[in-house]
């Protein structure tokens, strides 16, 4: 079961996804003296890019999917395309090669089940607003 408390290191501070509920980004929002992560805010008629809705809709289907994944593929990899589960390899290396083969240049969400949550979430380049 994935933990729902943040864990605050010397190193980092660890947000479960679970304060976010329907965000798609995050961003990292600096003051003088603090830092704030918060959901990103789209500007309404900016284009998004249509492979990341996409991949989100993957990502749906293998969290809705996720407890039967568990019993039956527990530490395989598994790779979701178009919504379905189209191929699983407990070698990581190995799936990747035979997706990018079939599935060359589409969307393909290739996911560890396992029962620990996916660890800490990485923000990269927090912008500093004054």
């Amino acid at each position: 079961m994935a933990t729902k408390t943040i864990q605050v290191t010397p190193e980092e501070v660890i947000i479960p996804l679970t304060y976010f509920p329907h965000a798609s980004e995050l961003e990292l929002v600096v003051t003088e003296d603090t830092a704030v992560v918060r959901a990103k805010t789209i500007t309404p008629g900016l284009h998004r890019d249509k492979r990341q809705a996409e991949m989100l809709e993957q990502t749906a289907v293998f969290k809705a999917q996720y407890m039967q994944l568990l019993q039956v593929y527990p530490g395989e990899y598994v790779a979701f395309h178009q919504g379905k589960l189209v191929d699983h390899d407990p070698d990581h290396t190995q799936l990747v090669r035979r997706i990018q083969k079939q599935y060359a240049g589409q969307i393909v969400l290739i996911r560890q089940v396992r029962e620990q949550s996916e660890g800490p979430l990485r923000l990269g380049s927090p912008r500093l607003v004054r």
